[in-house]
C-alpha cells in the first residue's frame, strides 16, 4: 500500500511540475485594464491568432478597432465573433493585403474616406513565417520581408500622420526573438534572397528589420521633438498560432511528430501570446519606453550587431526608396 502512496505522490508531483514549467513558459500577463472608450486602435492579421486576441480584448475594454486583413471572409466572420462575445458594435474590417502595396495604398485612401481623425494605436501584427520556397509579393520582394517589413514600412509612413494627431499616438510591432537566430544582419548583397534561399533566414532577417524600423523611428521621432508618438517592437514568445503551418508540411511533420507534446509545454496559448502586445497598448503612455524592445510584458535587450545603427539608417533609406512611389 505504502508502494501506491509513493508512486501517488510522484504522480502527483510530476504533474505540479509540469503545471509549473508550463505556467513559465506561458510567460508574463498585462495587467493594465484602463478604459479605451473614444480610442481607435488598427490591427494588421487581426482574423486570427495574436492580432484576434488583441482585437477582442480591446473591444472589450471600448474602443473602436479595425481589423486589417487580407482575407474578407476570415476577417467581416472575426469581426462578427468579436461583436457577438463583447456586445461591442465599435468593430470593422477594413481590407488589407500588405504583400500588395497598391492594397497598402488603397487601404490608406478607404480609411481616410472614413473620416476618421486619429489613430491611437497602430498594431503592426500580421506576418508570414519560413515558407518552404522562395516566393515574392506583387512587387516582387522576399514575401517574408515583403509582408512583415515593406508592407509594414508603408503602412506606417502613410498613416503616420493620424498617429500624430492622437494625444498618445502608438506603434507596436510585432517582431520575434528570431531577429537574432538564423542571421543578425541584412543580406545587402542578395535581398531577395535569389541566390541562396532559406526561408529561416528570410524570415529572420524580416524580424530584424522590425527592429531596425522600430529603432530608427524612434531616433526620428526624438530629432523632431515629437513627443507625443512612441513606438516599440515585441516578442510575443513562441505561440501555437498558424504563423509555423510551413513547419508542419510534408516530411517536416513527421519529423516533428514526437516532440510536440515538448512544443506544447514549452510554448503559449494564444492568449498568453498576446499579453505583450496588450500591455504595449495598454500601459501608462508615460510607461512605454521609446523604441524598445518588450518580451513577456517587460523591457528585454535584442540581439544586435556593433554596426546596429548604421544598417538600420541603411534600411530605412532602402525601404524609403522602395516605397517611394506609394
Amino acid at each position: 500500500m505504502e508502494e501506491y502512496g509513493v508512486y501517488a505522490l510522484l504522480g502527483v508531483s510530476t504533474l505540479l511540475g509540469l503545471g509549473l514549467l508550463n505556467r513559465h513558459f506561458n510567460g508574463g500577463v498585462n495587467v493594465h485594464k484602463p478604459s479605451q472608450e473614444g480610442k481607435l486602435i488598427v490591427i494588421t492579421g487581426a482574423n486570427a491568432g495574436l492580432g484576434y486576441v488583441a482585437a477582442e480584448e480591446l473591444a472589450k475594454s471600448g474602443a473602436r478597432v479595425i481589423l486589417a486583413c487580407r482575407d474578407e471572409a476570415r476577417g467581416q466572420a472575426a469581426v462578427n465573433k468579436i461583436k457577438e462575445k463583447t456586445l461591442s458594435q465599435h468593430v470593422e474590417y477594413m481590407n488589407l493585403d500588405l504583400d500588395d502595396l497598391d492594397s497598402v495604398a488603397a487601404f490608406n485612401k478607404a480609411f481616410r474616406a472614413k473620416g476618421y481623425k486619429k489613430i491611437d494605436t497602430l498594431m503592426m501584427n500580421a506576418g508570414i513565417m519560413a515558407l518552404p520556397t522562395r516566393e515574392t509579393s506583387k512587387q516582387g520582394f522576399e514575401k517574408q520581408f515583403g509582408v512583415n517589413h515593406i508592407g509594414h514600412f508603408l503602412l506606417a509612413t502613410l498613416l503616420f500622420d493620424k498617429v500624430k494627431a492622437a494625444p498618445e499616438g502608438r506603434i507596436i510591432v510585432t517582431s520575434s526573438n528570431a531577429h537574432k537566430r538564423w542571421t543578425k544582419t541584412i543580406n545587402w548583397d542578395d535581398m531577395g534572397w535569389e541566390k541562396t534561399y532559406n526561408g529561416f533566414q528570410a524570415y529572420s532577417m524580416s524580424k530584424l528589420s522590425n527592429v531596425y524600423f522600430t529603432r530608427q523611428l524612434a531616433k526620428k521621432l526624438e530629432e523632431k521633438g515629437i513627443d507625443n508618438v512612441k513606438v516599440v517592437s515585441l516578442h510575443p514568445g513562441v505561440v501555437r498560432t498558424e504563423l509555423g503551418r510551413y513547419m508542419m508540411t510534408g516530411w517536416k511533420w513527421f519529423m516533428m511528430s514526437p516532440i510536440i507534446p515538448l512544443f506544447f509545454l514549452c510554448s503559449k496559448p494564444v492568449w498568453y501570446g498576446a499579453q505583450t502586445q496588450l500591455h504595449c497598448a495598454l500601459c501608462p503612455f508615460a510607461e512605454l519606453e521609446n523604441g524598445k524592445y518588450y518580451s513577456d510584458c517587460a523591457v528585454k535587450a535584442e540581439t544586435l550587431n556593433d554596426n546596429w545603427e548604421e544598417e538600420a539608417k541603411k534600411l530605412w533609406d532602402y525601404s524609403e526608396n522602395a516605397v517611394k512611389k506609394w
